[in-house]
């Protein structure tokens, strides 16, 4: 399985929303600070 990245807070509760009834399981990644990539906290 694949980590799924999510920019903000907002955006994971979206895809919590659409997807809680039929997804059993989910992999969130986090990138470190240093990297300058949007991630959530």
């Amino acid at each position: 399985m694949a980590a799924t990245f999510f920019p903000k807070q907002e955006a994971f509760r979206s895809w919590l929303e659409k997807n809680h009834q039929a997804e059993k399981e989910l992999l969130v990644g986090f990138y470190k600070v240093g990297t300058g990539k949007p991630s959530m906290t």
